[in-house]
């Protein structure tokens, strides 16, 4: 099923149940949607990575918060989403449809942080290297014992880093460097937040989706 057939069946369920739903779920998932149309929308891999990770973040964030604090709350919101999953999305998602793509992500250093870190001088070499050893160690484990949160959870990590490198100005508009983490990012994510938002709306009343941050103020 493509990213338009998936957008539109989940749109239709939204405006079919958004009555039941309380204010703070039903404009989470508005906001989502949203985003999730324009990403099927967009061809270009630079804006179609940013809307898909605006469509993720408008479901998943509930405040501003450290770092620390940040990956906490991930943790926990990625741990609920699977243990909600009944269908096993998630897992097919991971196992079943792209488990090159995934596998590909987690051995590429230039979507891994402490690699730039080292790169800056915040870290020695030896050290991000021993870093990138242990999350692969890490990840591979998690495959081996299909642990999907903890899968995802590193897979988010170098997400993230692709993130800041397009958001805060970190590579070139169209840059042919990377074009394949690109690819991939939006390929797994083209899978991921509808997956994630089809688990969040059977699920509407679970108080760990929290409350959007910035909510509609009259």
């Amino acid at each position: 099923m493509s990213l338009a057939d998936k957008q539109e069946n989940l749109t239709t369920y939204y405006k079919e149940n958004r009555d039941t739903f309380n204010d703070n779920f039903r404009l989470k998932m508005h906001r989502t949607l949203s985003w999730l149309k324009k990403a099927n929308e967009e061809d270009n891999l630079d804006f179609k990575f940013i809307a898909l990770w605006i469509a993720f973040n408008a479901a998943y964030a509930d405040e501003l918060s450290k770092e620390e604090i940040e990956r906490k709350v991930f943790h926990q919101f990625i741990t609920r989403l699977c243990e909600l999953d009944s269908e096993h999305l998630l897992y097919g998602i991971i196992w079943d449809e792209f488990p090159g793509t995934v596998k590909t992500l987690l051995d590429t250093p230039y979507t891994f942080q402490p690699f730039w870190d080292a790169h800056n001088d915040l870290l020695a070499g030896k050290e991000w290297k021993a870093m990138f050893s242990a999350a692969k160690k890490k990840a591979h484990f998690a495959f081996e014992e299909q642990k999907t949160a903890a899968v995802l959870e590193v897979v988010f990590g170098h997400l993230y880093t692709l993130r800041n490198q397009l958001i805060h100005g970190g590579a070139t508009y169209e840059s042919s460097t990377n074009r394949k983490q690109l690819e991939d990012a939006c390929a797994l994510l083209s899978l991921f937040v509808p997956a994630m938002v089809k688990i969040m709306l059977r699920n509407d009343s679970e108080p760990s989706w929290g409350k959007p941050f910035y909510p509609v103020v009259k």
